[in-house]
């Protein structure tokens, strides 16, 4: 095999690498962010916790329509950042705590 296929085999097999690594580290990001989202995940627990403070005052199906509200924004945020970089999982919650404080503050400003 002459040089210059050699060199565009090697290329193209780093690519097809480099986008099997990027499509993994995608997979990885969205499945934290759906852990952490959904009925059951931590937007929904922090605003029950924000309510039991009296922080704010909803209702069941008020706190479940802004849970859905904020996680709708939040999902592709949250995926861009744990794509970008590993988070553990309070980094994930303190993310995710900052940008539903941002939110509300938004809201309610």
């Amino acid at each position: 095999m002459s040089h210059a296929k050699e060199n565009i085999l090697t290329s193209v097999k780093s690519e097809i690498a480099e986008r099997k690594a990027k499509k993994e580290r995608v997979d990885r990001a969205e499945s934290q962010a759906k852990r952490n989202l959904g009925p059951f995940g931590y937007v929904g627990n922090y605003l029950e916790k924000l309510n039991e403070d009296e922080m704010y005052e909803w209702t069941v199906s008020e706190r479940f329509a802004l849970r859905d509200q904020i996680e709708e924004k939040l999902r592709p945020a949250l995926v861009a950042k744990l794509t970008s970089q590993d988070m553990s999982d309070e980094e994930v919650h303190r993310f995710i705590r900052q940008y539903v404080r941002h939110r509300l503050d938004e809201l309610y400003e």
